[in-house]
C-alpha cells in the first residue's frame, strides 16, 4: 500500500489536501483531466479508496463537515460528495469567459473565496498580463461578490485567515516586475493591509495558516521559503528564512494534525508567538524549542515521513535510501507519495491515536517537511436559530484553548468573548506611555498591585446525577475530551468541585444512603448507590488524573427520610429532636460515612457544607430532597454533634473545611452573625457558602458586612444555574460574568456552578424547572454544545489559579453596566477582568505605574488581560 497509494511516473502531483477533521486525504494528479483519489485514513494511515472524476489539478477541502470537498475546474467550481457513491460533481460558481485561480474555503464561517483570473495577453514591455478579482460567495454559496476589485493578483496565491475573517494574496506590477506585495483585506472588503513587499520575485505561493498568525512564500529568484509571525508588526517586518534549496519550489501547501510523541519528553510546551519545532527529529527523545523561525539544513530528519536520507543537493535522478522503493522521490518529475506527508515511521515508537493540532509546512517536489506546531483549534460554531450561537464537539472534532505561557516583557495579551461570536479570541497588546484614546465612552483602569484583598481558593462546578448521565451517553472519546474541555491546561482548569451528598432534584429519583425505613443509629445499612459508582466517582477520577489538585467538597440535600420530623426526603422538614440528641448525632456520623467511602475510592474530600438550602426546611411544599435548619440550630449541631464527631474521625478544622449557610445572599449577615460569633463553633468553620439565586445590586453589601463579622472566616459561591432559556443563550453568560465579577470585588474566594452538563432540554431531573448548564449534550447526535457561558467562565477559571490574591482598581470614569477586577496571580502575573454589558462600544486603558494599554471593549464583551513585566 505505501508505494502504490499514488505512483506517477511522467506527471506532477497537481495538489493535495487533508481534513483535519480526520478521514481523508485527497490529492489531485496534475493534469487538465486528471484523477482525484479520496482515502480515508486508519491510524493514520491512507486506505484506497479512489475516486475517478475529471477536474483541474487545483483543489481545497471543507474540513468543518466533510460532506463537501471543494474542487474546480478550468471554467468552473464544482462540489463532490464524498459521502455518497454516485462520484456526481453539482456545478457551484460557473463563468463563461474567465478561468478559476486559486480556491478557498473558510469551513468555519462557511464561505468560499477564488480568483477571478483573466488573461490579458503578452507585451514585450511587460510579459504576460493577467489583471484578476478576488471573489467571494454569498451566503447561499450560489452567486459572486467581488472582494478585491481587479488588479494584477498572482493566480495561485489565495489564503484565508478563519478567525480574523480575512484573505491574503501576492499581487505584482507584471510579471517582470521585481517589485511583490503581500496584502490582505476583510472579508466586507474593509481594511486593506500591506504585510510585507520586496524587490525580489515571489513565485505563485503565498500561504497563512487558517488563523492568520504566520505568512510564508516562496522567493523563487533565490529558491527560498520565507515566513513571518503576523502579529508582531503589519509592514516589511524582518522575516525569517525557513529553507533554501538549489532550484525552484514547485508549491507549497498548509495541512493539518501532526502525531506528536508521547511520555515525558512529548513537546507540548509551546508559545504561539513563536513557531515551535521539534529538534533532534533523528530519535524519539524529542525536545521543544521555540524560535520565530527555523532554518532546516542538509542534517535535519524531516518530523514527518523519517524521509532524511534524501538528496539535499537540488540534483535529479531517484532517491531511494534502502532499496525498498517506499521513498523514492524523482526529482526530473517531481514525484510525490502523499502518504509520507501524513505518516510518522516512527509509529512503533509513537503512540498513533495521540494526536495534537499542528501546522506543516509541506513542499511537493522536495522530500522535506518542516512542521510548525500550532496549538489552538478553533471553534466550529453553529447559530441554534435567533443567534443563539454554540461550538460544537463530535467525535472527529472538537476546539480547546491554548495553555497559558508567561508573556514577554512589555507584553500584555487580552482574551475576548462576545455576543458576535468571538470566544477568548486572542490577541498581544504592547504597554506605551501614551494618553488615552479619544472616544464618546472611555474608561481608565489604573492596577494597584500593593493593595491586596482575598486569596482565591478555586473555580468550578458540581458532578451531579444528571451531569454524569449525561456524559456517559457519549462516545468514549467524547467524554474523555468533555473531561479535558472542563480540567486540563487547554480547557477551563476548573480545580474545585461540589459532589451530592445522595440524590439532588437533578437526579432521575429522590435517594439517601439508607433508605430502609427504619431507624439506623448506626447506620449499618449505610452504602453508596449506583448513582455515585456510575455517575460521579468515574468522572471524579478521571478529572483528577488531568488535574490531582482538585478539591472537592460534598453538599447533603437531605438525610434519610427516619431522621426527619416528616418522615420524607422531600418537602419541609428537621431532623427529629434537638441538638445533642440521637439523630442529630446520627447526622453527623452520615458525613463520616459519606468521606470514609469515598475515601476508599481513593477519593479525598476538602471540605463539606453542612446542608444545601436549610431555609427550605421551613417550605412545606418544596418539591425535592431537602433539611431544614436555623441558625441558631446550625449552631448547636457544629457544638455538639458535627464537630467533634468529625474530629473524631480524623476530620478535624486541619483536614476538612466545614462551611455553614449555603444559601441565598440576602440571609447571610444574619448566619454569620450567629454561628461565627460564637467561639466554640467557630472554631470548626472555615467559611460561609452562598448562592446567587436572589442576587442583585441591593444586596451586595450583605457580603462585606459578612466578611466584618470575622475576616479569618472565607466566603465562597457554592451553586449557581441560570434558567433553560434555550441552548446556547448569551444572556446566561453575561448573567455568570457581572455576578463572577461582583462577587470578587467583595470578598468571595471561589466560584462554582451547578451542573457541569444538561441534556438538550436541560434534564434529566425528576422534578422542578429545567436548568441549564455551560455545555450541553445532543445524544442522539453523539455531540456536545459549548454555550457561550463556557468560555465566559473560562475568563475567570483559567487565569484565576488558587492563590491569586485581589488586587487594587480603581476606575476613573465610572460607566453602568461596566464591571471589573484584578488579581496577581502565584506566579507575578497581573490578570485584569472587564465586562461590558452596554450596547456602546468603550475605549479602555489599563494603567499600571507610568505604563498604560488602550483597547476597544465591544458591546457585550468580556475581556480578560494579563500581563507579567513592563
Amino acid at each position: 500500500m505505501d508505494t502504490q497509494f499514488v505512483r506517477h511516473i511522467n506527471q506532477t502531483v497537481g495538489a493535495i489536501d487533508y481534513s483535519y477533521t480526520g478521514n481523508y486525504v485527497v490529492i489531485t494528479k496534475g493534469l487538465s483531466k486528471g484523477l482525484i483519489f479520496s482515502a480515508p485514513l486508519v491510524e493514520g494511515r491512507p486506505q484506497p479508496n479512489n475516486i475517478v472524476t475529471e477536474g483541474d489539478n487545483r483543489l481545497t477541502i471543507d474540513h468543518k463537515s466533510l460532506a463537501l470537498d471543494w474542487i474546480h475546474n478550468i471554467l468552473g467550481i464544482y462540489a463532490l460528495n464524498m459521502t455518497t457513491t454516485d462520484k456526481q460533481m453539482y456545478p457551484v460558481v460557473t463563468h463563461e469567459s474567465c478561468v478559476i485561480g486559486d480556491i478557498r474555503v473558510d469551513p468555519i464561517n462557511s464561505t468560499l473565496f477564488w480568483i477571478n483570473y483573466v488573461y490579458e495577453g503578452y507585451s514585450s514591455q511587460y510579459g504576460d498580463r493577467d489583471k484578476s478579482t478576488i471573489m467571494r460567495s454569498s451566503q447561499n454559496g450560489q452567486a459572486a461578490i467581488t472582494l478585491v476589485a481587479p488588479q494584477y493578483i498572482r493566480r495561485y496565491t489565495l489564503n484565508v485567515d478563519v478567525q480574523g475573517k480575512r484573505v491574503y494574496w501576492v499581487s505584482r506590477e507584471n510579471s517582470y516586475t521585481s517589485i511583490n506585495t503581500i496584502l490582505s483585506i476583510g472579508y466586507d472588503s474593509s481594511n486593506l493591509q500591506f504585510h510585507y513587499q520586496s524587490d525580489t520575485f515571489f513565485s505563485h505561493i503565498a500561504a497563512t495558516d487558517i488563523f492568520g498568525n504566520y505568512m510564508f512564500w516562496i522567493n523563487n529568484k533565490e529558491h527560498t521559503i520565507y515566513g513571518r509571525n503576523m502579529s508582531l508588526a503589519t509592514t516589511n517586518p524582518t522575516v525569517g528564512e525557513l529553507y533554501q534549496t538549489g532550484r525552484d519550489i514547485t508549491a507549497m501547501k498548509i495541512v493539518h494534525k501532526l502525531r506528536q510523541p508521547t511520555g515525558a519528553n512529548k513537546c507540548m510546551n509551546h508559545n504561539c508567538t513563536h513557531i515551535c519545532l521539534p529538534s533532534g527529529l533523528a530519535n524519539v527523545n524529542y525536545t521543544c524549542g521555540c524560535l520565530p523561525f527555523h532554518r532546516w539544513n542538509g542534517n535535519d530528519k524531516a518530523c514527518v515521513g523519517n524521509i532524511g536520507n534524501t538528496d539535499s543537493t537540488g540534483s535529479t535522478g531517484s532517491i531511494d535510501s534502502n532499496g525498498d522503493d517506499k521513498d523514492r522521490y524523482d526529482t526530473t518529475t517531481f514525484e510525490s507519495i502523499p502518504d509520507r506527508i501524513i505518516r510518522n515511521n516512527l509509529s512503533d515508537k509513537v503512540d498513533l491515536t495521540s494526536y495534537y493540532e499542528a501546522t506543516i509546512l509541506g513542499l511537493l517536489g522536495y522530500p522535506r517537511n518542516i512542521p510548525l506546531v500550532y496549538c489552538r483549534k478553533p471553534c466550529a460554531q453553529r447559530d441554534l436559530g435567533k443567534g443563539r450561537l454554540v461550538c460544537v464537539c463530535n467525535t472527529t472534532y472538537c476546539d480547546d484553548l491554548d495553555a497559558l505561557k508567561r508573556t514577554p516583557k512589555g507584553v500584555i495579551t487580552v482574551f475576548e468573548t462576545n455576543e458576535s461570536g468571538d470566544r477568548l479570541k486572542q490577541t498581544e497588546l504592547k504597554f506605551a506611555n501614551k494618553p488615552t484614546i479619544n472616544a464618546n465612552i472611555s474608561q481608565t483602569l489604573t492596577i494597584d498591585t500593593k493593595q491586596r484583598a482575598q486569596k482565591i481558593i478555586g473555580i468550578g462546578a458540581a458532578i451531579t446525577d444528571s451531569t454524569g448521565i449525561n456524559i456517559k451517553s457519549l462516545p468514549q472519546n467524547l467524554q474523555d475530551q468533555l473531561i479535558k474541555d472542563y480540567f486540563a491546561d487547554t480547557g477551563l482548569e476548573y480545580n474545585l468541585v461540589r459532589i451530592p451528598i445522595g440524590g439532588t432534584d437533578l437526579s432521575t429519583h429522590p435517594y439517601s444512603y439508607d433508605d430502609n425505613n427504619k431507624d439506623d443509629f448506626e447506620l449499618k445499612h449505610f452504602n453508596l448507590t449506583a448513582e455515585d459508582h456510575d455517575y460521579k466517582i468515574p468522572y471524579m477520577k478521571s478529572a483528577s488524573k488531568i488535574n490531582p489538585h482538585i478539591k472537592y467538597f460534598g453538599s447533603p440535600w437531605a438525610p434519610p427520610a427516619w431522621m426527619k420530623n416528616n418522615s420524607d426526603l422531600i418537602h419541609g422538614g428537621y431532623l427529629i429532636g434537638q441538638p445533642g440528641g440521637q439523630y442529630y448525632k446520627t447526622f453527623a456520623k452520615y458525613f463520616v460515612k459519606f468521606l470514609d467511602a469515598y475515601k476508599s475510592n481513593d477519593l479525598h474530600f476538602w471540605g463539606i457544607t453542612i446542608e444545601n438550602e436549610p431555609k427550605a426546611g421551613d417550605a412545606k411544599t418544596y418539591d425535592f430532597n431537602c433539611l431544614g435548619f436555623t441558625p441558631e440550630l446550625q449552631r448547636e449541631f457544629i457544638i455538639k454533634d458535627l464537630g467533634p464527631t468529625l474530629e473524631a474521625a480524623g476530620y478535624g478544622p486541619k483536614q476538612l473545611d466545614v462551611m455553614i449557610f449555603d444559601d441565598q445572599r440576602d440571609q447571610i449577615v444574619r448566619w454569620a452573625n450567629v454561628i461565627l460569633k460564637d467561639k466554640e463553633a467557630a472554631k470548626y468553620v472555615a467559611g460561609t457558602a452562598v448562592h446567587w439565586y436572589n442576587n442583585n445590586d441591593t444586596n451586595v453589601g450583605e457580603l462585606d458586612k459578612t466578611r466584618d463579622i470575622d475576616p479569618t472566616k472565607y466566603i465562597i459561591n457554592t451553586e449557581s444555574s441560570n434558567a433553560h432559556r434555550g441552548v446556547g443563550s448569551w444572556e446566561n453568560a453575561e448573567r455568570y460574568a457581572k455576578d463572577i465579577i461582583v462577587d470578587l470585588n467583595h470578598y468571595v474566594v471561589g466560584y462554582v456552578g451547578w451542573n457541569m452538563v444538561l441534556n438538550m432540554a436541560g434534564g434529566p431531573r425528576y422534578c422542578g424547572d429545567s436548568q441549564n448548564a455551560p455545555i450541553s449534550v445532543d445524544a442522539t447526535k453523539h455531540e456536545y454544545y459549548k454555550q457561550p457561558s463556557f468560555y465566559t467562565l473560562g475568563h475567570f477559571s483559567k487565569f484565576l489559579v488558587p492563590e491569586s490574591v485581589k488586587i487594587g482598581i480603581t476606575e476613573d470614569n465610572p460607566q453602568s453596566d461596566v464591571y471589573s477586577t484584578a488579581f496577581q496571580r502565584p506566579d507575578g502575573g497581573v490578570v485584569v477582568i472587564v465586562f461590558n454589558r452596554r450596547n456602546d462600544t468603550l475605549a479602555l486603558t489599563i494603567k499600571e505605574g507610568s505604563n498604560r494599554v488602550t483597547h476597544t471593549v465591544k458591546p457585550h464583551e468580556i475581556q480578560t488581560y494579563i500581563y507579567y513585566d513592563i
